[in-house]
């Protein structure tokens, strides 16, 4: 059992109890005294009982950092020597005899091949800690290579026929977002409890979020099943994400084209303003006759006495300029010389104007 699981098992009989080891069995045993016979409390005033009287002796040169977990056999610590190197150490209880102290040894023997390093030094059972604790969220990169690569750790653990306890913090290491467990206890293979500790301690937002949230609320058969979760979960969203990119590129191709023809149009308007010159058109519905104008710059139409300009230099009058064509075609006047000239330049520029606002709309 670790301290932070006796302590969460606790809390569901009280919301606070002492952090001294002696203090809270003594808490603990007063509970129990109210409530005689009772097995939950009975289990719990047992494991309180064990955490308070764990082995403290390490070996030579090694100082504790922290108790990780502890059970009837053994103490596992946090240690660091002088050199501020990290270990977890197995410490045998005392009073073991034979049979329980060639338990332990070959627990060291069996996990020998899954924890690099592993050895045994004054009797305890020693492992270097690489890398850092996973203490928080990471990266989502660096989330999923963890995930991935703590599901392959735990099939090989599988593989052996047993797994690691249920995580402590100190027993799941990180280097790069590569996963490293170090466990010094086997027991019987459990992966539900290591997906919700990922799922705690990660907590991840982004694709990861919804794949641990249904591994944990799905078991999975194992470790492969799961990765196999996590691999059409990554490759849906890089899929999603592929199309996305190319939509995105493709827009942006055609935003650019637009943008290219936008500007040619704007540079065929500019290079070829109205032709200059003056020219009658006919009559309109008061029977005043009409005529078109322009300086080469702007162009007017109408009666003498109240002429529209349907050319400002930058732009048309489009209303205008459609009643100045349909005067021109019914002009007899307007099928040669100036008339035919204005007339077409003005048909050709309101076809511009049309492409111009179709790219607008598009765009």
């Amino acid at each position: 059992m670790t301290p932070s699981a006796l302590r969460q098992a606790l809390a569901a009989h009280r919301p606070s109890w002492p952090h001294d080891p002696h203090e809270l069995l003594a808490a603990v045993e007063s509970t129990a005294d109210a409530r005689p016979g009772d097995p939950v409390l009975t289990a719990l005033l047992l494991a309180a009982n064990l955490q308070a009287t764990v082995p403290t002796g390490l070996p030579e040169h090694l100082v504790r950092d922290g108790l990780v977990r502890f059970d009837g056999l053994s103490a596992t610590w946090a240690a660091h020597d002088a050199d501020g190197e990290r270990f977890l150490v197995r410490v045998p209880r005392p009073a073991l005899g034979p049979v329980e102290r060639r338990l332990l040894e070959r627990d060291v023997r069996a996990v020998q091949a899954l924890v690099p390093g592993v050895h045994v030094r004054e009797g305890c059972a020693v492992a270097p800690l690489p890398g850092q604790s996973v203490a928080g969220p990471l990266p989502e990169p660096e989330s999923i290579r963890l995930v991935v690569t703590t599901l392959v750790a735990l099939e090989a653990w599988r593989a052996h026929g047993f797994g690691p306890m249920v995580p402590a913090p100190e027993e799941l290491r990180h280097e790069g977002g590569v996963a490293r467990i170090v466990a010094l206890t086997p027991g019987p293979f459990q992966l539900e409890p290591w997906l919700r500790h990922l799922a705690f301690t990660l907590r991840p937002t982004g694709v990861l979020a919804p794949v641990l949230r249904g591994l944990v609320e799905l078991p999975p058969a194992g470790p492969t099943d799961a990765g196999d979760r996590v691999r059409r979960a990554l490759f849906e969203d890089l899929s999603a994400r592929a199309i996305r990119l190319r939509q995105e590129q493709l827009m942006a191709g055609h935003a650019r084209r637009s943008a290219r023809l936008a500007h040619a149009i704007g540079r065929l308007q500019r290079a070829l303003p109205p032709p200059a010159g003056e020219s009658p058109v006919g009559f309109d519905l008061d029977a005043r006759p009409t005529f078109v104008r322009s300086d080469g710059h702007e162009v007017v139409w109408g009666a003498a006495a109240e002429p529209q300009r349907l050319f400002d230099g930058e732009g048309f009058d489009a209303p205008a300029a459609r009643r100045l064509l349909r005067a021109l075609a019914t002009s007899p006047t307007a099928a040669q010389g100036y008339p035919e000239q204005i007339g077409r330049w003005v048909s050709s520029g309101l076809r511009l104007r049309t492409l111009g606002l179709l790219l607008e709309k598009g765009a």
